[in-house]
């Protein structure tokens, strides 16, 4: 089973690694550039800001590759299964539900992992090559920021599992699945970009309860990812975002009827 759902993972992960590759080669500028831009600003040390900017890079550009992949993969592990009628052969077989589900989600969260690890090296390694001072990353911080993106698209893979169990259409998990990352992950940015805190007293603190409640508020807070130190708490919050949907997920599948 493992064999079966890797050979169906694993062009996936080869689709991922081109812009991961691209991303690394075309946006990491020559550390001189940066050393350059910062000459003359008071206080800005040119090393905190290469570096930085490095996990920035990784941050960012990682959640923009593996959200989509995370969806992708959770999406089509129950759904794809449905509407081939595959999911008849799967459950006669004397495996059990709960082995079945969590040996798709365990394939799909090392194809992230692989995904995310992959970015890391190759970032690195572009950066290297342009003279960045890696030498002073802690060596913690950069396995940190490996391990809380991982855990941040493992909610992804596990809200997109849960959804493709609730939708035998694809396409409407799809769109389900989108939706829900939509409201997870870009619309906490989007109110506190339009609305900022002071705007009105009882609706400042509305949105800023709703940001603080959504996963995404962790995510996108620096010290969860090497940048001004590490924070327990979102690596807490990130663990905790990422067991939850999986269990869900997995009580739904033991009684969903096909």
């Amino acid at each position: 089973m493992v064999a079966k759902e890797w050979r169906d993972a694993r062009w996936k992960l080869l689709v991922a690694a081109v812009p991961v590759a691209l991303a690394a080669f075309f946006l990491v500028s020559p550390y001189e550039d940066v050393a350059r831009m910062v000459q003359g600003i008071p206080g800005e040390d040119p090393v905190r800001i290469a570096l930085r900017d490095i996990n920035d890079l990784y941050y960012f550009g990682g959640l923009f590759v593996l959200l989509p992949l995370a969806a992708l993969l959770g999406v089509t592990s129950i759904s794809g299964e449905v509407g081939n009628s595959a999911i008849f052969l799967l459950l006669s077989r004397p495996v059990s539900r709960t082995r079945l589900l969590l040996t798709k989600y365990a394939v799909g969260a090392g194809v992230l992992l692989a995904a995310a690890v992959l970015g890391k090296v190759l970032l690195l390694t572009v950066a290297a090559a342009r003279r960045y001072p890696l030498g002073q990353m802690r060596v913690t911080e950069a396995v940190l920021s490996v391990l809380v993106l991982w855990l941040g698209v493992l909610f992804v893979l596990g809200t997109a599992l849960f959804v493709s169990i609730i939708f035998h259409n694809i396409t409407v998990s799809i769109v389900a699945c989108a939706l829900t990352l939509l409201l997870v992950f870009a619309l906490p940015v989007v109110v506190a970009g339009v609305f900022p805190m002071g705007y009105a007293a009882e609706l400042s603190l509305r949105l800023e309860l709703y940001t603080y409640w959504m996963p995404a508020y962790y995510y996108y807070s620096n010290g969860s990812y090497g940048v001004g130190g590490f924070t327990g708490t979102n690596f807490l919050v990130c663990l905790v975002s990422a067991i939850i949907p999986l269990l869900t997920a997995l009580w739904l599948f033991r009684r969903k009827a096909y």
